[in-house]
């Protein structure tokens, strides 16, 4: 902040135990920062902190109304924003950020983001835009970028709803293999600020049992639209009481044969559990899990015991399992998670399960099976020729695996110089 001219922005990526710390606040950061606007937020992207200069250049008033689905915390007998706030409240003005953004920016970061998705052998991404989907899928064409893309659109909310504009006019100009429609909502928070909604109290805090960011009414609406627009529904469930409402309101819309086709997809999951799996599996719901949260056993442990996060018992009620990053891109970091699950390892899986998941899985899950995901006739040449033996070296040599030659449809994206 010494360094920085007045009027720049500061930014700050925290853990939960500052996100959950009251006296982390707007008054706080104005001191500490009284010329910068200031941002903090949480590196698992749930909890927003910003100062007063913050707050005025994410176009953020004094008197900002809650949104659908998020909230600005107030506190005294004026209700003033203390400059706190969760869920659909951060993210609008997230997009604010993103739209100070240079193209010319956000193409290098797409880049990066490519060519280090094919240093590590990934061939396909799905990524969650935080931008205007227009806006990123030009982007994304203009980036060129050496691996496939399946771009989601992240829809925002207002005071007097959703914001459904983008899933009405969904017209994906990304690469050639990025077709399909789709559309993504967030229905509770995560276990590190308790924001998950489950059924039973947090074992830390009793009473508290998190919360849905929905109504139970809602969520039946984004169900239906879904038919109607005819999108493949993506919907954030951490909690078992979110994925619970899920499930109801899928099991209240039509037959549950209809529903597999459609592949509602539940990510991350962790509360799919008990009498919820053979639900999910009649549903045909397709869960995406991202092991990196496997890696802190204490914290979950605290917050829920061992009852959530279930790998193992997923595969084996029949449940489509889908595995991704939703963090570090490194795939062998998860799959080493995947296969020790330290938070509960009776529910670990295979390395080959994991792998199985990572890539047939993954292509189930954006309906792409038929043309990749394995290694067939017929299937697109997408090859990754690994640097060791993913299925012979210790789990702690797994992270450092990496690519030493990538190919997209045939094409060599990446070359560690084994064709030298």
């Amino acid at each position: 902040m010494q360094q920085a001219p007045a009027g720049t922005w500061i930014f700050g990526t925290v853990g939960a135990t500052v996100v959950l710390n009251e006296q982390v606040n707007r008054a706080t950061l104005d001191q500490l920062a009284p010329r910068h606007p200031v941002l903090l937020h949480a590196h698992y992207g749930h909890g927003y902190v910003a100062n007063s200069l913050g707050l005025q250049k994410l176009g953020i008033k004094e008197n900002q109304p809650d949104p659908l689905g998020g909230y600005f915390e107030r506190t005294g007998p004026k209700r003033q924003l203390n400059g706190r706030f969760w869920e659909y409240a951060q993210w609008q003005p997230y997009r604010e950020l993103a739209a100070q953004v240079p193209d010319s920016a956000v193409v290098r970061q797409l880049r990066a983001l490519g060519g280090a998705a094919a240093h590590f052998g990934i061939t396909s991404l799905q990524l969650m835009s935080t931008m205007p989907i227009e806006r990123f899928t030009r982007l994304l064409n203009e980036a060129r970028l050496p691996v496939r893309v399946r771009a989601i659109p992240f829809a925002v909310t207002t005071p007097q709803g959703r914001d459904l504009s983008e899933a009405r006019q969904l017209t994906f100009l990304c690469q050639p293999e990025s077709k399909g429609q789709r559309h993504q909502w967030v229905l509770d928070g995560t276990p590190y600020e308790r924001g998950a909604a489950l059924r039973q109290p947090y074992q830390d805090r009793p009473g508290w049992k998190g919360k849905l960011n929905f109504s139970e009414a809602e969520v039946a609406r984004m169900v239906q639209e879904s038919v109607d627009l005819r999108q493949q529904l993506l919907l954030h469930c951490a909690g078992d009481q979110s994925a619970a409402v899920v499930l109801q309101a899928l099991e209240n819309n039509g037959p549950a044969a209809a529903w597999p086709a459609r592949r509602v997809r539940i990510e991350h999951g962790d509360g799919v559990v008990a009498d919820l799996l053979p639900r999910a599996s009649k549903l045909g719901v397709v869960v995406v899990q991202n092991p990196i949260h496997f890696s802190e056993p204490r914290l979950f442990q605290q917050r829920w015991g061992t009852a959530m996060q279930p790998l193992r018992s997923l595969l084996t009620a029949g449940v489509p399992l889908a595995l991704g990053s939703d963090g570090p891109l490194n795939p062998f970091l998860n799959i080493m998670m995947a296969s020790l699950a330290p938070a509960n390892p009776a529910e670990a899986i295979t390395r080959e399960q994991a792998v199985q998941a990572y890539t047939y899985g993954s292509a189930f899950a954006e309906f792409a099976e038929a043309d990749k995901g394995r290694l067939a006739v017929g299937q697109l040449a997408d090859i990754a020729v690994l640097s060791q033996d993913i299925f012979a070296v210790a789990p702690p040599e797994l992270p450092r695996t990496s690519s030493v030659l990538t190919l997209v449809s045939g094409q060599v994206v990446f070359d560690a110089g084994v064709l030298k």
